[in-house]
């Protein structure tokens, strides 16, 4: 049994669910209707805009013209072919790292004391320049292997309940490593690129190819019982959140899948998926190298949880669980850090859209409050006010309001012709929303 000195330091992390299913794309309950009817409230309901990841081939020096952003556009009218696809159908699982490793670690030159002295030195950095006014902070490296298990206790909320004789398991676990770096060439013909991997840019030293980092993804997810450590596998080394350009790579899952996130489609023998099942899920994170774990440095943990920012909540008044508290924080032998979360009853079903959907909340209320426009000429301004009020008010300025939806056609075509109106109502189509 490890002593209470080596015993490892447990942090707390969030997880979140997403059910994505085909009626939480349309904004429609499919189990009752198939389209919604005129008037109908679900035309207001948040509607799931495609997947979009960073285009870094956008980034290329060349002589056509360069994007101003490397996301693409989303057309929201006329997307894809129109064929289902089954594999991103599921729950999507995201957990959130810890602030610590969001907050940079240094040492102030003004109030140096020995032990910040001796912490800033201990610390490893990347950057071994000197910032405005004392030393660059660094960022702690965050966890590359985390363990998402997912446990069906309540066996009859499954569906079809044949599944069970067909090899679905109560519990299946995977392994994501965060770190694992893939050219493109190396990725076989089966993988998903927006869901099984994410693009990175991987900067490892100063001379850097914008030519190659469109072709550059970290992130795997392999099934429990066949996952090993491989030590031969490219890696991104002393993987840190700033290690990428993108703000929103940790926190948005569509950014960071199979590195932080995973998709659960629900997959048993033969490729079939569950219609419908309630299952629990835990998150379970580590560092592959321990000279990489916030705690590896030689340095009293009370002083690394103050360069951490970071405290210990509770009570620890408890006879003897005091002592053993006090004695773990004045050690400064190096231990280990496991993340933790869990996230429980979460419910998968194909047909139906989740009794909570805090994306229609905020639909409803920008809908109600602030019409937004965006379209071609100045006066979607006006018609989009009109169009949100014109079931509101009453009276002449409700006429009014109805009368300028009416027109707005007319208004941009400016023509007595027959097929202009058509070619505005066209127009209007294609182009605003």
């Amino acid at each position: 049994m490890a002593s209470k000195i080596e015993q490892n330091f447990l942090l707390p992390i969030k997880v979140d669910p997403f059910i994505f299913n085909k009626p939480v794309c349309d904004a429609i309950d499919h189990s009752s209707k198939i389209d919604p009817e005129p008037g109908d409230d679900s035309r207001l309901k948040a509607k799931i805009a495609p997947i979009t990841q960073p285009n870094y081939s956008f980034l290329r020096l060349s002589t056509d013209h360069i994007p101003s952003d490397i996301l693409d556009q989303v057309d929201l009218h006329n997307v894809g072919s129109g064929d289902a696809r089954r594999a991103r159908e599921g729950v999507y699982i995201h957990w959130t790292l810890p602030k610590l490793y969001r907050s940079g670690v240094t040492a102030t030159r003004s109030d140096e004391t020995l032990q910040e002295a001796k912490l800033a030195k201990t610390i490893q950095t990347a950057d071994s320049g000197l910032g405005v006014g004392g030393p660059a902070p660094e960022f702690p490296c965050v966890p590359t292997r985390w363990l998402v298990v997912r446990t069906i206790k309540d066996k009859a909320s499954v569906e079809p309940q044949s599944a069970w004789n067909d090899g679905l398991a109560e519990v299946t676990g995977w392994v994501v490593e965060s770190d694992r770096r893939w050219e493109l060439e190396e990725l076989q013909e089966d993988i998903d690129l927006q869901i099984d991997v994410s693009p990175f840019i991987s900067a490892e030293t100063a001379d850097v190819s914008l030519q190659d980092q469109a072709k550059v993804f970290i992130g795997r997810k392999k099934e429990g019982l066949d996952w090993y450590e491989d030590n031969k596998a490219k890696r991104i080394p002393k993987f840190k959140l700033m290690l990428s350009s993108n703000q929103l790579f940790a926190d948005y899952q569509p950014h960071c899948s199979n590195v932080f996130s995973i998709v659960d489609n629900f997959t048993y023998a033969r490729e079939k998926q569950l219609s419908k099942a309630k299952a629990n899920y835990s998150v379970i994170g580590w560092h592959s190298e321990k000279s990489g774990d916030i705690f590896s440095p030689a340095i009293k943990r009370t002083e690394r949880l103050d360069a951490l920012q970071a405290q210990i909540k509770g009570n620890y008044s408890v006879p003897g669980l005091s002592e053993a508290y006090k004695e773990w924080l004045d050690a400064n032998a190096p231990t280990r850090t496991v993340c933790h979360g869990a996230m429980y009853d979460v419910e998968r079903e194909s047909f139906s859209k989740p009794v909570k959907v805090p994306a229609d909340d905020f639909c409803d209320h920008i809908n109600s409050t602030l019409p937004i426009a965006v379209g071609t000429s100045p006066m979607d301004a006006l018609i989009a006010y009109a169009r949100s009020h014109a079931d509101l008010d009453h009276g002449v300025p409700g006429d009014l309001e109805k009368q300028l939806v009416k027109l707005e056609k007319f208004l941009l075509a400016r023509d007595d012709g027959v097929e202009a109106p058509q070619w505005a109502a066209d127009m209007l189509y294609d182009w605003n929303f």
